[in-house]
């Protein structure tokens, strides 16, 4: 029998979300804009067209995420 734990958190901090998530619900205004593995949905036009954040994201060990600026868009 295996054990599974899942676990929903709601996160503002874009890096932590990156290095710890399996799979991200990104939302925008309250409704749902993108949802999926973290690797495929936290995407730098992502976070730019919906939050308005210049940056990008890396992976080594873990992912992250890392602010150029913001936008005024």
């Amino acid at each position: 029998c295996a054990l599974v734990v899942d676990r929903a958190i709601g996160q503002h901090d874009l890096d932590l979300a990156a290095a710890y998530a399996d799979d991200v619900i990104v939302l925008d205004s309250g409704r749902m804009v993108a949802t999926g593995p973290a690797d495929d949905v936290l995407t730098s036009n992502v976070v730019r067209d919906h939050f308005g954040v210049v940056g990008s994201f890396w992976t080594t060990q873990r992912r992250g995420f890392v602010w150029h600026g913001l936008e005024n868009v």
